[in-house]
């Protein structure tokens, strides 16, 4: 009696006592957590094949570890593992009486079959009783002692139901169909089988097979949280409890290529165009549906007789205006009748698995550039097992894509609670509220101090006749306000920012002949709010302000009052030391917006010998928002024209680096060239003798790839890029003239353009 006889009947009892506890057990508890979490679960199937599967049914064992993103969506690594199907040829179906004769001769044997990959799935609801869909795709690997192993793509899909039965555990149970493509000679027959029985390899050919699979198992969460009143997910968030309105849906339009494995058939390089569309639950995982059609080059860009259909799980761990993402899916390539491949083959249809990387560039809030680079796994036939069994096989795909996005998400508050969640205190969760809260109130209240210095400085410059200087500062002063509302927006609050213009109104003094004048504008000392031991350093200075006025006011009893102007506080001189703690007062708020106001002034940099060097910076633009797009032209090494796009994604420490994702496009010498880049541009100090012209360098990192690549030239690689430059300011935007070198000189570029700045 082998493991899986002396394990099954404790399974089955495992499995009733389980169930019973599902059904009895009182009802209070979810059957997911929320968050981020992991889990283990081991099981059980039983596979009910098909006859031209060639095998019996019977149960195999294994399980999946699992990673959570909310309630909602989950991303499984599955196992499977049996020794105890046996083939069972006489169930094949398509053959003549004599050949079926000679299946019936072929002994019966045991297999070792494993199936692995990956799948993504969807609960339905946050209750405890939750039906789920699930799919995915993976291999399945199939062989015995003496012969070669035959793999193949098989592809899932099914639906489930999950039970909670104690705290973290959850009983689940579900049926999957899935499928596959191989070939019954080379997976189960060795060459001394066919001899024995009098079969040939050509008696056999490539089929595909569907199977039902009826899955049981215990499902144990090794992280995450329980659902509570005030769980806010921050990372992943539990959107359904928003309603589906609080999904983000996506239509994404697709150009790509696929570099096929010549073994498939297929011609080596195959354009499609296609859609995706699908929805994104929360700000980091989603999934998509696609459709792909491939183009016939050869007949004016007409449609070809080939398309692919399936989905995909994407997801990334974090966001920003460039944002890295993964992609894990799989679907069918269907050749359909009358499809010319323009080689001596006859390629068939057959499942697919994807996985990839790629990069999102987002240009509104709405509108998003996609670049991916995939590999698709898919099965070559199988021929006999000693010289061509059934294996996978790899090729590149490259694609480019716009993409729609329609919804935003919303945070849930306490009153978006589930009506069925315990109403419970969460102190932790209102402290780091409450500290968040304090954080942004601070840097609210730093800002406001730069703002009301920038405005002084601003009527010094305007009283001075120094026009052009009080222009610069009130657009630094913009800039202060405009990220005063960013920081206000960075936790959802809504605050008005007051805006302080500067009045050109004057006012007339009369001339004292000792004394001194101070001038307060806004409301009066009484309506600021009592020092607390929370009040920030910001607030302890305008206190500090208040006492040494009062101190000021009371040296004065017992002097006579003098004749005061309406609106304007006459305060004569005190002592000594009075004087001093003022002038100490001074020199501490100097020093303190001198600190935050040189965080945007550029370095300065040595000049060399002989060389009148002008300082040059980039203009400070926040990251992570597109702050202008540029286009530019030039040649390249092989010899081609160039194409190129540019996004301007704002400045990083102080205005120093500048980001710029690309993407060119290279025509000629027989390819068509392909370049995705991220680039970081920094200014360099500016000589004498080039000026107005501005120099810069850079570096950058992306991806190439050639439709037909030319000779020592690899045809999907990564690349690094070093970039040397001038731009010269014209209008709203710079033209800029470029060198490029890539990968150590083994690429060459020369390139100019325009950027417009927005």
């Amino acid at each position: 009696m082998n493991v899986y006889q002396s394990s099954l009947p404790y399974l089955k009892l495992s499995l009733a006592a389980l169930l019973l506890l599902a059904v009895f057990r009182p009802q209070t508890t979810d059957a997911q957590v929320s968050g981020i979490s992991f889990s283990i679960s081991p099981g059980a199937d039983y596979v009910v094949f098909e006859d031209n599967a060639g095998l019996n049914h019977d149960f195999s064992l294994g399980g999946s570890l699992g990673m959570g993103f909310g309630q909602y969506i989950e991303l499984y690594a599955n196992y499977m593992y049996t020794d105890r199907y046996r083939t069972n040829f006489p169930k094949l179906r398509g053959g003549d009486e004599n050949l079926m004769d000679k299946l019936s001769m072929v002994d019966s044997r045991n297999m070792r079959v494993h199936r692995y990959g990956m799948s993504t799935k969807v609960n339905l609801t946050s209750t405890v009783i939750v039906p789920y869909l699930t799919a995915g795709a993976g291999i399945i690997r199939m062989d015995r002692n003496n012969l070669n192993a035959s793999e193949s793509i098989y592809i899932s899909g099914g639906a489930g139901i999950m039970a909670s039965i104690a705290s973290r555990y959850t009983l689940f149970a579900q049926a999957s169909h899935f499928g596959y493509r191989y070939n019954p000679g080379s997976a189960f027959l060795s060459g001394s089988d066919m001899l024995r029985s009098g079969l040939q390899p050509a008696n056999f050919t490539t089929v595909e097979v569907t199977n039902w699979s009826f899955q049981v198992g215990l499902k144990t969460y090794l992280g995450g949280k329980r659902y509570g009143d005030d769980d806010n997910s921050v990372l992943f968030l539990d959107t359904y409890n928003g309603g589906w309105s609080n999904l983000r849906y996506a239509f994404d339009t697709y150009y790509g290529q696929i570099f096929f494995d010549e073994s498939l058939g297929f011609p080596s390089t195959t354009h499609m165009i296609g859609v995706q569309t699908g929805a994104d639950f929360g700000p980091y995982v989603g999934v998509r549906g696609f459709y792909w059609r491939g183009i016939d080059e050869q007949d004016g860009l007409k449609i070809d007789k080939l398309h692919m259909f399936g989905g995909l799980f994407r997801g990334s761990f974090f966001r920003s205006g460039i944002t890295p993402f993964v992609t894990l899916g799989g679907g069918y390539l269907h050749v359909l009748d009358g499809y010319d491949p323009g080689l001596l083959t006859n390629p068939r249809s057959q499942m697919f698995a994807i996985t990839g990387v790629g990069l999102e560039v987002n240009l509104t809030s709405g509108l998003v550039i996609t670049g991916d680079l995939n590999a698709l796994s898919a099965t070559r036939n199988g021929i006999d097992n000693l010289s061509r069994p059934t294996k996978v096989v790899l090729s590149p795909m490259f694609s480019l894509g716009v993409s729609y996005r329609i919804g935003d998400f919303v945070h849930r508050r306490k009153s978006d609670r589930r009506p069925d969640a315990p109403v419970q205190p969460q102190p932790a969760d209102a402290v780091i509220m409450d500290q968040q809260l304090r954080e942004v109130e601070e840097r609210q209240r730093m800002q406001v101090m730069r703002e009301t210095a920038l405005a002084a400085e601003i009527s010094r410059a305007y009283v001075a006749g120094d026009s052009a200087v009080a222009r610069n500062l009130e657009t630094e002063l913009e800039k202060v306000r405009r990220e005063e509302q960013r920081i206000a927006e960075s936790l959802g609050m809504e605050r008005e920012v007051q805006t302080r213009k500067v009045d050109d109104r004057t006012i007339t003094l009369p001339v004292l002949e000792d004394g001194e004048i101070y001038i307060r504008f806004g409301k009066p000392a009484a309506a600021m709010p009592a020092a607390t031991p929370e009040r920030d350093a910001v607030s302890d200075l305008e206190e500090r302000v208040e006492q040494l006025l009062r101190e000021r006011e009371a040296s004065l009893r017992g002097q006579p009052q003098q004749q005061q102007q309406p609106g304007v506080t006459l305060v004569t001189p005190s002592d000594d030391s009075l004087e001093r703690r003022m002038s100490q007062f001074e020199d501490r708020i100097m020093r303190l917006l001198e600190t935050r106001l040189s965080e945007t002034e550029p370095r300065p940099q040595a000049p060399g010998p002989g060389v009148t060097v002008v300082e040059t910076g980039l203009e400070e633009q926040p990251a992570g928002e597109l702050n202008g797009l540029a286009l530019h032209l030039g040649l390249a090494n092989p010899f081609q024209g160039l194409l190129g796009i540019r996004a301007d994604y704002g400045t990083l420490l102080g205005g120093r680096v500048e980001l710029m994702p690309e993407f060119v496009l290279g025509f000629g010498s027989g390819t068509r060239m392909y370049n995705i880049n991220a680039i970081a541009l920094m200014p360099l100090p500016q000589p004498e003798f080039i000026r107005p012209y501005n120099p810069y360098t850079g570096l950058g990192l992306g991806l190439m790839a050639f439709s037909n690549p030319p000779d020592d030239v690899a045809g999907i690689q990564f690349t690094w890029s070093f970039h040397l430059g001038l731009e010269h300011r014209i209008g709203p935007g710079d033209i800029y003239v470029e060198y490029v070198n890539l990968n150590l000189f083994s690429f060459n570029r020369l390139q100019g353009g325009y950027r417009f700045r927005f």
